[in-house]
């Protein structure tokens, strides 16, 4: 169920007229309970001879190694000593044989108490949009509030019919940017209305909340987010979206940031960001080489600014891990855009 073995220590806890001495446990005290198993341990317990005869008790306990503080105490094993003068029956074996079914089902619990995954976020406010539904006009998302709060946050923009309504939304669609191979899924905290298809039509965005567990990641981290708790929640449907009078901005120069450092300050200026992924050798945080239309040129809000950039190396190469509050901070070169 963990995907990797637990040690677990193992302890004999004596009941009342009996002591800790009687008893022995057989090999090592700390054992490794393997992968989807359990550990069996023989527990040996040799009564003095001074000890008159009667029903004595231990119980068999188990702590992993993750929490040595708590120990789990199976049920009860009782047996007896009997009379010195007569024939003795064995029960320590009867002890050892109950003592390691016991364990088995103390190790079975421990596994599935202490190491469940984590369950997928919870929402507890859906993601907002800022700003006028009209063409031109830049659109950001407030981000949601999830249960837990240290999650990856990713964004797609959708675009819906203006007949489309909070509860019915089966038309709605990812917005792309560019045409033909070269189109992409909208992504990331901000959004510039300027594709003259979307009047009349409602936007929202969809925000994809992902839990990441440090101890999961190994030394690169994962090749994916596929296999990680998610949830998604999209925002409320903006009005139609209406034509507005064209106005014109200069555009910024971006030449040397970060795709999404360009991607920001575009959205600021009013223009939308395509990218051209130019040959060469992949790179974590690539710069942004050369752009059109170029920086300075008087262009109509919401038109789209390619910006062309080297490709980045699998997601496991550009990760940074902030430990101090179990956070995970992706790199900002990433097919979608984290939000904050």
């Amino acid at each position: 169920m963990t995907g990797r073995p637990v040690r677990a220590r193992m302890l004999v806890l004596p009941g009342t007229g009996a002591d800790a001495s009687w008893f022995q446990i057989t090999g090592e005290s700390e054992r490794m309970i393997p992968v989807a198993g359990a550990a069996t341990v023989d527990v040996s317990a040799k009564v003095p001879e001074k000890v008159a005869a009667g029903s004595f008790s231990f119980a068999l306990g188990a702590a992993l190694e993750e929490a040595p503080d708590q120990v789990v105490s199976s049920p009860t094993v009782v047996f007896d000593v009997p009379d010195r003068e007569k024939p003795r029956f064995r029960w320590w074996i009867v002890a050892i044989v109950v003592g390691a079914l016991i364990i088995l089902a103390v190790g079975g619990w421990l596994i599935y108490a202490f190491t469940q995954p984590p369950s997928d976020p919870t929402l507890k406010q859906a993601p907002t949009i800022s700003g006028a539904a009209e063409s031109g006009s830049v659109l950001t998302v407030g981000p949601g509030v999830w249960d837990p709060d240290d999650v990856v946050r990713i964004y797609a923009w959708q675009v819906c019919p203006d007949t489309a309504s909070d509860e019915n939304d089966a038309e709605c669609e990812d917005i792309l940017v560019g045409a033909g191979e070269a189109a992409e899924g909208a992504g990331g905290s901000t959004f510039v209305v300027g594709a003259e298809e979307l009047v009349g039509q409602r936007i929202r965005v969809v925000e994809t909340a992902v839990r990441v567990d440090l101890e999961e990641f190994g030394e690169e981290g994962p090749d994916d987010l596929s296999g990680f708790p998610q949830s998604s929640a999209p925002s409320s449907l903006t009005d139609p979206v209406e034509e507005a009078e064209p106005t014109t901005a200069l555009v910024p120069g971006v030449v040397g940031l970060t795709y999404g450092v360009a991607q920001d300050l575009l959205a600021q200026a009013g223009f939308q960001i395509r990218r051209e992924i130019l040959a060469g050798t992949p790179v974590c945080s690539p710069k942004v080489e050369d752009q059109d239309p170029d920086a300075g040129v008087s262009a109509t809000k919401g038109t789209e600014v390619e910006v062309r950039i080297k490709d980045r190396p699998p997601v496991t190469s550009c990760w940074t891990i902030v430990t101090d509050d179990d956070v995970v901070i992706m790199d900002d070169w990433l097919p979608e855009r984290v939000g904050p």
